[in-house]
């Protein structure tokens, strides 16, 4: 951990230790269904947020490229998102067809090898975000729902496919 990240950790130990809980839609960390769940819960925390934050199983560029349900929930949901991942995972999200937020969100950190630096990136981004002011934010939804559907579309076609091939 480089020097500032350090300090700022330090800084707001307390703070982060304190955070409470923050499940999605499931408590019970010891499974992970294939399923996605359609609660009112999780559809309710979808529909009160504009964009997601996504941290991947791991995020250290050690580890490839790797791609969870994590990533494609939000897909699911069909809600913007930026991505806490190793370098190029938005790059692979795009070979694989989908389309990422660019220029909506600046996901120029996807590039950055250095992993401390790419978290500052991230972070910087989620912070803009953040402070959208009512039209940029109104503007912001408007302009990624084609993203969002495209994608969604995207998905629904690549389990077609799956069950297709399956059936064989």
């Amino acid at each position: 951990v480089d020097t500032d990240t350090k300090q700022l950790l330090i800084k707001n130990q307390t703070a982060i230790t304190n955070l409470p809980r923050l499940y999605l839609d499931l408590d019970d960390l010891t499974i992970n269904p294939v399923r996605l769940t359609d609660s009112d819960h999780t559809n309710k925390l979808y529909e009160d947020s504009y964009f997601s934050l996504v941290s991947e199983t791991c995020f250290f560029d050690d580890v490839g490229r790797f791609l969870t349900e994590k990533t494609f929930k939000p897909i699911v949901y069909q809600h913007p998102f930026v991505l806490i991942a190793p370098h190029g995972s938005l790059e692979f999200l795009r070979e694989l067809g989908y389309k990422t937020f660019h220029p909506f969100i600046d996901e120029t950190y996807d590039t950055v090898v250095d992993n401390n630096e790419r978290m500052k990136m991230i972070l910087k981004e989620v912070e803009r975000l953040a402070n959208l002011t009512e039209e940029e934010l109104f503007k912001f939804i408007d302009q990624v729902k084609p993203i969002t559907k495209y994608n969604y579309v995207k998905l629904r076609q690549k389990r077609l496919e799956n069950f297709l091939i399956e059936l064989g």
